[in-house]
């Protein structure tokens, strides 16, 4: 995991840490974990791809709504790997 984004999760925890109340406006209660998880992944990914940690307002709202969608349960795609290439089964 990149530092900067390991930072920018702590900088969010911090902030609703200091603002209780504040996460149950974007998420259920009790999916704090998850939130903050799909949070990493999405930072790390922006990273990756040459872009800062940060969050851009159509990622966290994507975000808020697939937490609270899934009441805190990972969205699981069954996958066929291939030799040269994945399937994504539906």
């Amino acid at each position: 995991m990149d530092i900067e984004v390991l930072m920018y999760v702590e900088f969010l925890k911090t902030f609703f840490d200091e603002n209780p109340g504040k996460i149950n406006t974007l998420i259920k209660k009790g999916l704090e974990d998850d939130f903050y998880e799909e949070i990493m992944d999405v930072s790390q990914n922006n990273v990756l791809l040459g872009h800062p940690p940060t969050l851009t307002n159509e990622q966290m709202i994507s975000l808020c709504v697939k937490i609270n969608r899934l009441g805190g349960r990972k969205l699981r795609v069954p996958v066929q790997k291939g030799f040269f290439y994945n399937i994504i089964l539906n």
